[in-house]
C-alpha cells in the first residue's frame, strides 16, 4: 500500500516465507515485494458510458498529469464517481506497461516522449492513464405511496426522478405529495460541478394549498444556492429563498406575507463510507436568518444542528478475512481498478442521532 501511494502502483508481493521457533516462541517473516516500475499519473480513460458525458467525469479528476502515482488519489476519483448515483460499477487503476517497457527502460534516457497504445514514457519514467470502467445504473426513478398522518389525513405520493437530465449528473426531482388537508408540487435540481468540479448548483421550490383546523394556506417557494467541498470531510452552502403566499386565521381575516431568507449551512462528515456508514461522525448545522412582512415587518433567525455518530458492535467477512484477503488482492493486483475486497466490515452498527434547533427573534 505504501508503494502504491508513492509512485509504484504495480507493486507486489512476489513471495513470503515465515520460519517459527515454538521453543522461542518467535515468528521470523522474510516477504520479497516486487516494487514494479516508477509510474507517473495520466490523464483519466473513461470506458463504460453511454450517455455521461466523459468529458464530465475527466474534469473531476484533481490530480496533476505528470504526478507520482497515488493510489489515495486514485481511490478519492472512485469514490467521486460512486457519490454521483449514476454507476452500478466503479474501477480506475493504471495501465499495465507495454512489453517493451521494463525496470530498465524506465531508469534509462529516454529518446522521445512518443505516446503508446496503453501508456507514455515521460522523463524516464513510465506515465500510465487512469483507466476508468464504469457500468452504468438505472438514471430514472418513479414511484409512490400511501401515508397517513394524525394532522393531515390520509394521504398519497407521486415521484418522479432523473439523475442524468443533461448528460452530466443533473438531477431533476418531481414530487406530489397529496394529502386530505394539504397538497403540494415540489421540485428540485441539481447541477452538480457547476463552474468548478467541487461546486453544486442547488434549486427547489414548491407551490402548497392547506387546509387545516387552525388556518388556510396558499403559498409558494423558491431558493438557489450554491454548495462547495473545502476540505476533505468538509462542506459549506449559501443561498437564497423567498416564500410567499395568504393565510386565513380561524375566525380571523386573510392576510398576506412574504419572507426572504439566507440560508447558510455547514457540514462535516468524518465516516468510514458516505452511504453505508459504520464508524465515524456527521454533524450539520443550518442557520438561516428571515426577513418579511405579515402584517408588520419582521426578522427572524432559524437554526438547526443534527449529529449522528456510528460504532460497530460485531465485526464481518472483510475484516475476520484481514491478511487472507490483503494477500489474494496483492497477487490479483495487476489488473487495473483493483482495490482492498469488498464486503461488510461491520455486521451490527450501532447508530445513534441527535438534533436541536432554535427560532429567535
Amino acid at each position: 500500500a505504501a508503494l502504491r501511494d508513492t509512485g509504484y502502483p504495480f507493486a507486489r508481493v512476489a513471495s513470503a516465507r515465515y520460519e517459527v521457533d515454538h521453543a522461542a516462541r518467535t515468528l521470523d517473516a522474510t516477504v520479497d515485494v516486487v516494487a514494479g516500475l516508477p509510474t507517473r499519473m495520466g490523464p483519466p480513460q473513461i470506458n463504460g458510458a453511454r450517455t455521461v458525458r466523459p468529458e464530465w467525469l475527466e474534469s473531476m479528476a484533481d490530480w496533476q498529469v505528470g504526478q507520482p502515482w497515488d493510489e489515495r488519489t486514485v481511490e478519492h476519483y472512485r469514490e467521486r464517481l460512486r457519490a454521483t448515483g449514476l454507476f452500478s460499477a466503479v474501477s480506475a487503476g493504471a495501465v499495465p506497461a507495454p512489453e517493451s517497457a521494463t525496470a530498465t527502460d524506465a531508469h534509462a534516457a529516454s529518446d522521445s516522449e512518443t505516446a503508446l497504445p496503453s501508456g507514455t514514457r515521460t522523463d524516464s519514467v513510465y506515465t500510465s492513464p487512469v483507466r476508468v470502467e464504469v457500468t452504468e445504473g438505472p438514471q430514472r426513478t418513479m414511484g409512490g405511496g400511501l401515508r397517513y398522518d394524525s394532522t393531515l389525513g390520509p394521504g398519497v405520493l407521486a415521484f418522479w426522478e432523473h439523475r442524468n437530465l443533461l448528460g452530466e449528473g443533473e438531477r431533476l426531482r418531481l414530487e406530489l405529495p397529496v394529502w386530505d388537508k394539504r397538497q403540494e408540487g415540489k421540485a428540485s435540481f441539481r447541477k452538480p460541478s457547476f463552474l468548478r468540479p467541487d461546486q453544486e448548483l442547488l434549486a427547489e421550490s414548491w407551490v402548497r394549498n392547506e387546509t387545516s383546523d387552525a388556518y388556510d394556506q396558499q403559498a409558494a417557494f423558491a431558493s438557489v444556492g450554491l454548495a462547495r467541498d473545502l476540505a476533505p470531510g468538509w462542506r459549506a452552502g449559501v443561498g437564497v429563498s423567498t416564500e410567499g403566499g395568504r393565510i386565513e386565521d380561524t375566525g380571523g381575516p386573510e392576510r398576506s406575507y412574504t419572507m426572504w431568507g439566507l440560508p447558510l449551512s455547514l457540514r462535516r462528515d468524518a465516516t468510514d463510507d458516505l452511504l453505508d456508514p459504520t464508524r465515524g461522525t456527521r454533524a450539520d448545522l443550518s442557520v438561516t436568518p428571515y426577513t418579511g412582512v405579515y402584517d408588520e415587518p419582521f426578522n427572524v433567525v432559524r437554526s438547526r444542528l443534527d449529529v449522528s455518530a456510528y460504532h460497530v458492535l460485531l465485526r464481518g467477512r472483510a475484516h475476520r478475512a484481514g491478511q487472507a484477503d490483503r494477500d489474494d488482492w496483492a497477487d490479483k493486483s495487476a489488473a487495473p481498478g483493483n482495490g482492498l475486497p469488498d464486503g461488510p466490515d461491520g455486521r451490527l452498527v450501532l447508530a445513534a442521532s441527535a438534533a436541536a434547533g432554535s427560532l429567535s427573534g
